[in-house]
């Protein structure tokens, strides 16, 4: 295998017009690459996880601005629910390697879910903004 076709650590993986970057470092100069190089596709792997939600948010938005300019596709790699929910059209839910539920992001998160697909959906955070005024509100109402 040829050093332009191996992953060395935090270098992305160029094959033919596909590019491979991950949620590690630098994203602006990886995406940037990532363009250079004239990509049809480019799979994401784990490009928010380790971002706060507003970080992520931006880089989404990015991507997506991206895609509608170039008309670049992408393949999308996370255990992020919210961020399959917000970007994807096609969801591909996969167990230990395979793949165990597809189908439009409509259809998938419609219920009924595959037992595993509502598993993970019952495991995303609900994120509730005024969680600590209910939180207030609930010892106030244990203490009168």
């Amino acid at each position: 295998m040829s050093s332009r076709h191996r992953r060395d650590a935090g270098v992305p993986l160029v094959t033919a017009r596909v590019l491979i970057i991950g949620g590690y470092g630098n994203f602006g100069g990886h995406i940037a690459r990532a363009l250079a190089a004239d990509p049809q596709l480019i799979i994401c792997d784990e490009v928010t996880s380790a971002l706060d939600q507003l970080v992520a948010e931006g880089v989404l938005k990015l991507l997506n601005r991206i895609q509608q300019q170039l008309g670049v596709a992408y393949l999308f790699i996370t255990h992020d629910v919210a961020t399959v929910r917000a970007i994807a059209d096609e969801v591909v839910v996969m167990q230990r390697g395979r793949v165990v539920d597809q189908g439009s992001r409509s259809a998938i998160f419609t219920p009924p879910y595959q037992d595993y697909t509502g598993l993970l959906f019952s495991s995303e955070p609900e994120m509730d903004p005024d969680w600590l005024d209910h939180l207030l509100a609930e010892r106030a109402a244990l203490t009168s």
